[in-house]
């Protein structure tokens, strides 16, 4: 029973100490109701992570740059005017013009001898990409060739194809380019619909060896 009542002693004094302590910080001199504000301490601590389904290193994330998607070449149609005569009028006194033929020869050719035209391709993918290029319609068989043999290209490289105007077909045209191609604006310019070139892209493996850079 001694021994019950030293531990009672022991465990007053010491929860008299902590009261006094607490008062000692906060001082009321009126009957107000005291107010005691409460906080939360956080300490965070970090368990070992894991890779969402969300992660994107996994995925092939598409972004190639084209610098164009419309070439026009600047062409120069020469039309030769025909054949005409003088005839005299008595009643007025003058001569009046009279054209034999309604049209002559029409002659194209390239305006600028600029027979080559390129496309320039950026990859900004998370993985290589190796393009192909085909002409894939043209209204003049032979018009257009296309070339790209610049093999793969890696992040943030740039590569050219090429598409070139075969000149000896072109100076084959013998009508004006408006009476037979379809004409579009580019640019505030009319142009003429010609043709058309494909690009296709190849992906190659993920970059996934360093998450800093490719």
């Amino acid at each position: 029973m001694r021994y019950i009542n030293k531990l009672m002693l022991v465990f007053s004094l010491v929860l008299f100490a902590a009261i006094s302590r607490v008062n000692a910080e906060v001082v009321n001199n009126t009957d107000s109701p005291q107010d005691v504000r409460l906080y939360l301490q956080s300490t965070e601590n970090i368990t070992p992570d894991e890779k969402t389904d969300a992660s994107e290193d996994k995925k092939r994330i598409w972004n190639v740059i084209f610098s164009t998607n419309e070439l026009v070449w600047n062409v120069n149609q020469n039309v030769d005017g025909g054949a005409y005569y003088y005839v005299w009028n008595a009643e007025t006194g003058k001569y009046s013009r009279e054209i034999a033929r309604n049209s002559g020869a029409v002659t194209t050719t390239l305006a600028d001898n600029e027979a080559s035209k390129t496309v320039d391709i950026t990859n900004k993918s998370n993985f290589d990409v190796t393009p192909s290029i085909t002409i894939s319609s043209q209204d003049i068989t032979g018009l257009f060739s296309a070339t790209y043999n610049g093999g793969s290209i890696a992040w943030n490289v740039t590569k050219s194809a090429t598409v070139t105007v075969d000149s000896s077909v072109l100076e084959s045209i013998t009508e004006l380019i408006p009476d037979n191609f379809t004409s579009k604006t580019v640019g505030n310019e009319n142009v003429y619909v010609a043709g058309n070139v494909t690009i296709n892209l190849e992906s190659g493996s993920i970059y996934a060896s360093n998450y800093s850079q490719p």
